[in-house]
């Protein structure tokens, strides 16, 4: 069973970290029913795929910084070789 828009809305409040927590504490099983969740039972499954999508979110997000975080330092090193290639030459 898919989630619900108000089920997802649920978890994306209560954020990936309460969620897992709470999955520490819930029966074993895909089918398992987790409640405490002011729309109802979730199941386990569902949970589960919220979390991997919500750590391929993460993931990707992750990767994009570390690609401008590179960048970022490839430009500070050129910045640095350009200072002192014009500090040494200027002498």
């Amino acid at each position: 069973m898919a989630l619900t828009s108000e089920q997802r809305q649920e978890l994306e409040n209560l954020g990936a970290a309460t969620i897992h927590f709470k999955l520490l504490h819930s029966g074993a099983g895909r089918g398992a029913a987790l409640g405490g969740f002011r729309c109802g039972e979730i199941t386990r499954g569902d949970i589960e795929d919220w979390l991997g999508e919500k750590i391929s979110e993460e993931t990707a997000l992750q990767g994009s910084t570390l690609f401008w975080a590179r960048i970022a330092g490839v430009a500070a090193i050129i910045s640095v070789l350009l200072f002192l290639a014009q500090w040494f030459f200027s002498k």
